[in-house]
């Protein structure tokens, strides 16, 4: 994906694109997911015993790409390790199952650059715009409805 596509997807959602934000990976996928997704939160990596162990943006910012360690079980008493890539607007686009987690981190990434060869982003984008439009359309129909509803009952009054 080009920076330009790029920057037309994240002005068209409303969102920014993500950035290359500090060292540590948890504090970059802390702060580039904020607003978007609990995904990378304290509370929540606690919680399922997750660790970050690489964060970054991809495709021009378009994307976020988290390769996590994770509990594979309650108890903790196995671990693996998985990427998720995360859209602008918080979704994960390529989250794997716990059943399907590798040993490596390298493994890990290798799986995912495997998945990204038959990944369009645009459709991807297109996909999730006409999504939001078809929303907004419907929630603009239901604020004029509400709209004239009020109107008629302040003319009736």
């Amino acid at each position: 994906m080009t920076p330009d596509t790029a920057k037309l997807i994240a002005a068209a959602l409303h969102a920014p694109l993500y950035t290359e934000r500090r060292s540590p990976p948890v504090d970059n996928a802390q702060e580039n997911l904020m607003g978007r997704t609990h995904y990378a939160d304290p509370a929540t990596l606690r919680f399922h015993k997750s660790r970050i162990l690489s964060a970054r943006p991809v495709m021009s910012g378009a994307f976020f790409l988290v390769i996590e360690s994770c509990a594979l079980d309650y108890n903790n008493t196995r671990r693996g390790t998985r990427a998720v890539l995360f859209d602008l607007l918080g979704d994960t686009v390529y989250h794997p199952k716990l059943e399907d987690c590798h040993r490596t981190r390298e493994q890990a990434s290798a799986a995912y650059w495997r998945w990204v060869e038959s990944f369009d982003p645009v459709e991807h984008y297109r996909d999730a715009m006409q999504r939001k439009a078809e929303r907004m359309q419907a929630q603009s129909a239901e604020l004029l409805a509400a709209c004239a509803t009020v109107h008629a009952m302040q003319e009736a009054a």
